[in-house]
């Protein structure tokens, strides 16, 4: 999953990713920063609300309230037996330091990628810029303080939704690069479709196998879904229709689902810590529904939906300015806010496929989280009225992952390839990435034509990708010497 992608024909956005390896030293060097900032700042000890219960069900391999957490809690264990520090407290909030830091460095990882579809950046500023964004994520007030403290579960679910994310994104990349060859590579793979495809498939499995397995941690690490959904429909549908990988997906979700089997395997053997003692299956049934909270269901709201949105932005505004006043918490809260909404929209002219991708993920963690999770109104929201409220502050993870710079100029300054012809405007490119892709689709992805794109370098290794063979009977197909040195058509928009 390391290796260079030899893309000839991929699809928008993936033009430079597909020839260089993805940045993984550096990626490696913001988790090493970020990690030592949260070492720096780490709790010494146990804190407030479920952290005593949770390191104490580590440390007891015991069944915490439900619905259990049984991931959470082996993967807690055997890091508790790693000689980290003196106190097994401290342990295990380092292991909430270090599943943040690594959260960190995917999201790098995720930032970097989509940089280069968005920009016309050097490598070295690029880099800088997806290191800065990487960096607001890292030191929001609710992710450093879930990261130096392990409150809960969620520092492992901001991991495993950052690692979907960035495997999206690389099998994006993938399947786009090797589509052109994956007719000749031989027809041992997936569906007939050659090798090739079987290989780009591993990392549909390989991200169906996550999602199942963070559910034994919180139902939180499921919000990566949707992205995965948009770039799946979006780069290779055809791949819901194979079997093999449909199979290859269903052995890999029940290997995964078997991590809640600790739940009846450890409850009979009554550890010190073993709420909802799932011993018999009604019991089991319980503490996997939790029944025990009676949660009324989502159309019954504990507090006016425009409240709970509310709520949300009071705890995003916490973010970057909690202790300074309600005044520079609102200043600070609209700059980032803005940063995020320009980014959102150039990518969504530049990439629009990625630009989708978040808008989707943004949707599920704002609207369609704060509906499911239904809470009551917020301990300090609205404090003159009385309400009924949440017994404490229920501040969710707030994703930042657009809040950064997003340098670059306008799509109509980018340079072309030495010889190439002239650049398309950038209101025909859009109209013709608008243009439906079943219209155009051949039959098989072998043969699947790539739109052209202006380059942004004149490097012949730059431009070697945006050289595309096109079918010879195309009418806007035009035969021009490639820099690389190998004749290949390039398609041009229309009326140039």
């Amino acid at each position: 999953m390391t290796g260079t992608v030899p893309s000839t024909n991929a699809p928008p956005g993936s033009t430079e990713q597909g020839q260089v390896r993805p940045p993984y030293p550096a990626a490696a060097a913001v988790f090493a920063l970020i990690l030592a900032l949260y070492v720096v700042t780490i709790a010494p000890t146990t804190q407030f609300w479920d952290t005593s219960e949770y390191i104490a069900a580590a440390k007891a391999l015991g069944i915490p309230h439900p619905p259990g957490n049984p991931l959470f809690v082996l993967i807690a264990s055997v890091w508790g037996m790693l000689p980290l520090a003196a106190h097994y407290a401290l342990r295990i909030n380092l292991l909430a330091a270090t599943t943040t830091a690594a959260a960190v460095g995917f999201l790098f990882l995720v930032a970097d990628r989509m940089l280069v579809s968005t920009t016309a950046l050097p490598r070295w500023l690029r880099r800088l810029a997806a290191g800065a964004g990487s960096l607001v994520g890292a030191a929001a007030f609710t992710v450093w303080n879930q990261a130096t403290v392990n409150e809960k579960t969620y520092t492992i679910s901001l991991l495993s939704i950052t690692l979907v994310m960035w495997l999206a994104v690389r099998w994006a990349d993938v399947t786009g690069g090797t589509a052109g060859t994956a007719g000749t590579a031989g027809s041992a793979g997936l569906g007939g479709s050659g090798g090739t495809v079987a290989r780009t498939d591993r990392y549909l499995v390989l991200i169906a196998y996550i999602l199942m397995l963070t559910m034994g941690n919180h139902l939180m690490g499921l919000l990566g879904a949707p992205l995965v959904a948009v770039y799946l429909l979006w780069t290779e549908p055809r791949a819901l229709g194979r079997w093999q990988l449909w199979a290859a997906v269903g052995f890999a979700l029940l290997v995964a689902a078997s991590v809640w089997a600790f739940l009846p395997i450890r409850a009979p053997h009554f550890p010190p810590i073993n709420e909802g003692e799932p011993t018999t299956w009604s019991a089991l049934k319980a503490v996997l529904m939790r029944e025990q909270y009676q949660k009324p269901p989502t159309t019954f709201r504990q507090a006016d939906f425009i409240s709970q949105m509310g709520n949300y932005v009071q705890y995003y505004s916490w973010q970057y300015a909690k202790d300074w006043g309600a005044s520079a918490q609102a200043f600070f809260a609209v700059i980032f806010a803005g940063l995020g909404l320009a980014g959102a929209w150039r990518q969504l002219t530049r990439d629009r496929r990625a630009g989708v991708a978040m808008l989707a993920l943004m949707f599920t963690i704002t609207v369609v989280l704060v509906y499911y999770l239904n809470f009551k109104y917020g301990f300090s929201y609205r404090p003159a009225d009385n309400l009924e409220r949440e017994v404490r502050e229920r501040d969710p993870s707030v994703w930042v992952c657009w809040s950064r710079p997003w340098p670059g100029g306008s799509s109509r300054a980018c340079r072309t390839c030495p010889g190439a012809p002239p650049a398309c405007g950038a209101g025909a490119w859009r109209r013709r990435r608008w243009r439906s892709a079943w219209s155009r689709w051949p039959a098989t992805a072998s043969a699947r034509p790539a739109p052209a794109k202006p380059c942004r370098g004149t490097s012949p290794s730059t431009c070697c990708n945006r050289w595309s063979p096109t079918p010879s009977s195309s009418p806007r197909a035009t035969t021009t010497p490639s820099p690389c040195g190998t004749p290949r058509r390039w398609r041009v928009c229309a009326g140039t």
